[in-house]
């Protein structure tokens, strides 16, 4: 997926990714090294969409339960809160 995505200047702490197609399953299996997958919106009736946002391994967060908001081709969201200590 995203292989080269750090450089010297640009190493993001949040990556918020749109119509990834994925399905549940398949966010299962880890694709971006130095992240962890913090929430996802997939669809289950119709194809592609979705959303994601993978946060930095080295920050804590707390997943935002918006999944009574999506509609899938409507609304497809997901959020987290990062910690700051």
């Amino acid at each position: 997926m995203l292989t080269h995505l750090e450089t010297e200047n640009l190493k993001p702490n949040v990556l918020c990714l749109t119509e990834h197609h994925m399905d549940q399953q398949e966010l299962l299996y880890p694709s971006l090294e130095n992240y962890k997958l913090g929430t996802s919106f997939c669809r289950r009736n119709l194809q592609k969409g979705g959303v994601n946002i993978y946060i930095r391994d080295h920050h804590s967060y707390i997943n935002i339960n918006l999944i009574e908001f999506c509609s899938e081709q409507d609304l497809e969201i997901c959020a987290v809160e990062l910690k700051t200590e």
